[in-house]
């Protein structure tokens, strides 16, 4: 591990953008939902209260939200995290505007597609980099899986992307595509299509200090070597 040690101050004003959902390997991986939802919640652990987050919702999805739920969660959450609502463009929006306690679903597929995809675009934009873990392969909206457009909007930015392919999914099929791998590691699953060439030992990784840790080295290099002098 000599020569890895980076500044106190690298990764200053820097913001990961964590792209994740429901994987349907977590069985043939030997992982349970539980596992999944403890990487997520290891957020909780960091003590902060100085809102680190930011949690953004598209139009689809709130809207879809009962209006106590919106301000419970916001209430809940009001020391970690900035919140963000977007309408179907990808601006930011009052989500009480318009909406009763009752949910306002939006029913035009076309509509959730865009609003989506435009949240995806907003996040971009405020994001410096983009970790991926799992990633449903079947029931998404649009016209391919969430976890790859938001790959691939990262990828044609010039955008770091780090793909935790542990927890297997879309995220593991993103590392096959890429070629980094020969996904051995995934035992079979003739239900969950096949793997091509798929991640290293890195990107096998599950626990989220592993992950953490990797993703705060990779990011932390990066901006060492950007910087001037």
């Amino acid at each position: 591990m000599t020569g890895t040690l980076l500044d106190s101050n690298t990764l200053r004003n820097v913001r990961v953008s964590v792209s994740v959902s429901e994987s349907p390997d977590l069985g043939r991986l030997g992982l349970l939902e539980t596992h999944f939802r403890l990487a997520l919640g290891e957020i909780d652990r960091w003590n902060r209260r100085d809102q680190p987050l930011l949690v953004c919702g598209a139009w689809s999805v709130h809207r879809r939200t009962a209006l106590s739920d919106i301000e419970r969660f916001a209430s809940d959450f009001r020391l970690l995290a900035t919140m963000v609502y977007l309408d179907p463009d990808g601006a930011e929006v009052d989500p009480t505007a318009g909406h009763d306690e009752a949910p306002v679903p939006v029913e035009d597929p076309g509509e959730q597609r865009r609003a989506l995809t435009n949240m995806r675009h907003y996040l971009r934009r405020h994001t410096s980099a983009r970790v991926f873990l799992g990633g449903k392969r079947r029931g998404f909206r649009g016209e391919i899986p969430g976890l790859m457009e938001e790959a691939l909007l990262a990828v044609q930015a010039e955008q770091p992307i780090y793909l935790a392919g542990g927890f297997g999914g879309v995220t593991a099929d993103i590392i096959s595509a890429l070629g980094v791998d020969d996904g051995g590691w995934l035992p079979p699953d003739a239900s969950a299509g096949p793997l091509t060439r798929g991640g290293r030992t890195a990107t096998r990784a599950w626990r989220p200090s592993d992950i953490a840790a990797l993703v705060s080295l990779g990011l932390g290099r990066l901006r060492r070597d950007a910087a001037p002098g």
